[in-house]
C-alpha cells in the first residue's frame, strides 16, 4: 500500500508490503536510481511473501534528471545527505510500525546500494545489508561505523560495474571490520535482477540464485534478534 512517511525535509511517498501474517523483521528497499519505481515496488512484494515487512522510500527528490545522452552524469552529486536523511527516517518509520520487530534491513541496488551502505554506516538500526551491483559515486562513508553484516551480488559480464572495483570494495569494508561477502555470477550483466528493463541482458538464473542467497541471508541475520525488547532504542 501506498504510505506516507515524515522527513526533515517534508513527507516522503513510499510504498509498503506485508507478509501474510501481518508482521515480521522490516527491510527498507532502495532501487537503482532511489526512486519509488515499478521494480522498488516488486521486490518489496518479493520480501513481503517470504516473510518479512517491506518498505521502498522515494528517496529521488534531491537527484538531478537524467541526461539521455549522458545518464552516468546523473551520478555526480546525486548521493546528497537529504538522500540519507530521507534514508534513515524511512528506517525509524518502519521500525515503528505496528508488526515489525528487530532491527531493520536493507537491499539496495546500484546506487541505491551505496545509499544502503552509507545508512548502515550512520545507523547502528541497521541489522543486515544486501547490496546488488551497486556504486559509490561521491566517495565511501566511515565503513568502520557499519555494524551490520554486508552481501553483495555482482555480474562477471557487468559493463559499468567491473568485478576490479567489486573487489576493491569488497576489500575495503573487510580492512574496516565489516563482516562481508560479495558473491559473483558468472554471465550476468548489470541490473541482471532487474526485469523491468527489457533492454537489459537479463540473467534469470542469477537474479533467482541471488535472491535465495538474500533471502537466507535476511533470515539468519534478522530473525536471530527479532524482538521487540532487543530493539526498543536502536534508533
Amino acid at each position: 500500500m501506498e504510505v506516507a512517511l515524515p522527513g526533515n525535509s517534508g513527507p516522503i511517498n513510499g510504498y509498503l508490503a506485508r507478509p501474510a501474517g501481518g508482521h515480521g523483521p522490516g527491510v527498507i528497499v532502495i532501487g537503482e536510481w532511489c526512486t519509488l519505481d515499478a521494480h522498488a515496488r516488486l521486490v518489496c512484494d518479493l520480501l513481503a511473501g517470504d516473510g518479512f515487512v517491506a518498505l521502498a522510500p522515494e528517496l529521488a527528490r534531491s537527484i538531478p534528471e537524467a541526461d539521455p545522452a549522458n545518464p552516468a552524469a546523473r551520478l555526480r552529486g546525486s548521493v546528497t545527505t537529504t538522500m540519507i536523511d530521507d534514508a534513515h527516517s524511512a528506517a525509524r518509520f518502519l521500525h515503528l510500525t505496528p508488526g515489525v520487530y528487530g532491527r531493520v534491513g536493507v537491499v539496495g541496488f546500484f546506487l541505491g546500494g551505496g545509499v544502503a551502505l552509507s545508512l548502515a554506516a550512520r545507523s547502528q538500526a541497521v541489522g543486515a545489508v544486501v547490496v546488488y551491483y551497486c556504486v559509490l559515486p561521491d566517495g565511501n562513508p566511515d565503513f568502520r561505523t557499519i555494524a551490520a553484516p554486508v552481501l553483495g551480488h555482482f555480474g562477471t559480464a557487468d559493463s559499468f560495474i567491473s568485478l576490479r572495483n567489486a573487489k576493491a570494495l569488497e576489500l575495503e569494508l573487510r580492512a574496516a571490520g565489516v563482516d562481508v561477502l560479495f558473491d559473483k555470477y558468472t554471465g550476468a550483466g548489470h541490473g541482471f535482477f532487474n526485469d523491468a528493463d527489457r533492454d537489459r541482458d537479463e540473467d534469470s538464473s542469477a537474479a533467482w540464485r541471488s535472491w535465495a542467497r538474500t533471502v537466507i541471508f535476511m533470515r539468519g541475520e534478522l530473525y536471530r534478534e527479532a524482538s521487540a525488547e532487543q530493539s526498543e532504542s536502536v534508533l
